[in-house]
C-alpha cells in the first residue's frame, strides 16, 4: 500500500472511531477529502465540520493545499503552520474564535485566502508567514489592514474587499505590490507616500468614500489598471491622465463635476467607464479615439 492510501486509511479509521463531531450528522466521509490537486499537490478540503478535536489527527498530515468551508472551531490550531508543509490556504465561511499564536517561521505558504468568515481575534501574525506573496482577507469584518501585513516583503496581492477598512497607508510598506483590491470599504483617501510602492500596475478602489485623487498618482508609473468607480469623486487631477501605462479607468457612478476626455493618454486607453452626467458639454468626439472604440471599451453609463 502506497503512503497516500495508508493516509487516506488512517484518518478514515480515526474518524470512524468517534474523533470527529459533524454538524449535520451525515456519513463523515462526504466532509473531508483528500487528494491531488492540478499542480500534484496534496490537499485536504473539509466542509461543514466542527475541527477542535481532529486538530491533533490533521496536523500531522503532510498536506500541502487546505481548504475548509463552514468548519467551526474555538481554537485554530498552529499545527497546520508549523508542522503542514502548506503552500496554499483557503478558508471561507468559517466560524473561529482565534488563531493559536505561532512559535516558528512558516517556510513555505505562498498564498492564503480568508474569505466571508466569522472570526473574534482576526489572524495576525504574518510576520511569521515571510514567503506569502498573495494575501486575500475578505468580507471578514475588518477595521483596518492587519499590522503585520507590512512585514510582508514578497507579497505582490493584497485584496481586502468588502470590509470596514478606513485607510490603506500600512500597505506603503510592502514595495512589491502590483495588486491591490480594497473594494466596498470605507477608504476616504489615498496615502501620501505612494511612490513606495512604485510597482503596482492593478488598484481597484471602488465602492469607497474617495473624494480627491492626489497628485502623486503620478509616482504610479506601472499602473495599468484603476478601477474608482462608486466613490465621492468631482474631478480627476491631470496627473492621471499622463500614467503611462494606464490602459484601464473606470470612474462611473462620480458626482464628477469636470471631465475632459481631451487631456486622457488615448494611444493607450484601451478601456474607459464613465458616467454620462461627466462628459456633458465636453464634445466628445469618438472618431478621435479608435483604440476606444474599436475594442468596444468606451462605457458610458
Amino acid at each position: 500500500m502506497d503512503d497516500f492510501s495508508s493516509l487516506v486509511q488512517n484518518l478514515q479509521y480515526q474518524i470512524a472511531k468517534g474523533h470527529l463531531y459533524n454538524l449535520d450528522n451525515d456519513e463523515f466521509y462526504e466532509n473531508i477529502h483528500l487528494g491531488y490537486d492540478a499542480f500534484g499537490r496534496l490537499e485536504l478540503q473539509l466542509t461543514n465540520l466542527i475541527l477542535d478535536s481532529l486538530f491533533p489527527i490533521l496536523c500531522d498530515l503532510p498536506i500541502n493545499s487546505l481548504i475548509m468551508k463552514y468548519c467551526a472551531c474555538y481554537e485554530f490550531s498552529n499545527g497546520f503552520f508549523e508542522r503542514c508543509p502548506l503552500v496554499f490556504f483557503y478558508i471561507y465561511g468559517c466560524q473561529i474564535d482565534h488563531f493559536q499564536p505561532l512559535e516558528s517561521v512558516h517556510p513555505t505558504l505562498g498564498e492564503m485566502w480568508i474569505s466571508s468568515c466569522e472570526i473574534k481575534q482576526p489572524l495576525n501574525q504574518f510576520e511569521m508567514m515571510p514567503h506569502l506573496t498573495k494575501l486575500v482577507y475578505s468580507n471578514a469584518q475588518l477595521e483596518e489592514i492587519p499590522s503585520s501585513v507590512s512585514t510582508l516583503s514578497c507579497l505582490s496581492t493584497f485584496m481586502a474587499y468588502g470590509n470596514n477598512i478606513r485607510s490603506m497607508n500600512l500597505l506603503c510598506n510592502n514595495r512589491a505590490l502590483q495588486f491591490i483590491s480594497l473594494t466596498n470599504n470605507k477608504i476616504d483617501s489615498l496615502p501620501s507616500d505612494l511612490e513606495l510602492i512604485p510597482y503596482l500596475k492593478r488598484l481597484d478602489l471602488s465602492e469607497n468614500r474617495i473624494k480627491v485623487i492626489p497628485e502623486n498618482i503620478s509616482e504610479l508609473r506601472y499602473l495599468e489598471q484603476f478601477r474608482l468607480d462608486h466613490n465621492r469623486l468631482t474631478a480627476l487631477p491631470i496627473e492621471l491622465y499622463a500614467l503611462p501605462l494606464l490602459s484601464t479607468l473606470e470612474v462611473q457612478m462620480n458626482p464628477l463635476l469636470t471631465f475632459n476626455p481631451h487631456n486622457i493618454p488615448m494611444q493607450l486607453l484601451l478601456y474607459l467607464t464613465l458616467s454620462k452626467e461627466a462628459l456633458k458639454g465636453q464634445g466628445f468626439d469618438f472618431d478621435l479615439y479608435p483604440m476606444l472604440t474599436e475594442s468596444g471599451g468606451l462605457e458610458v453609463i
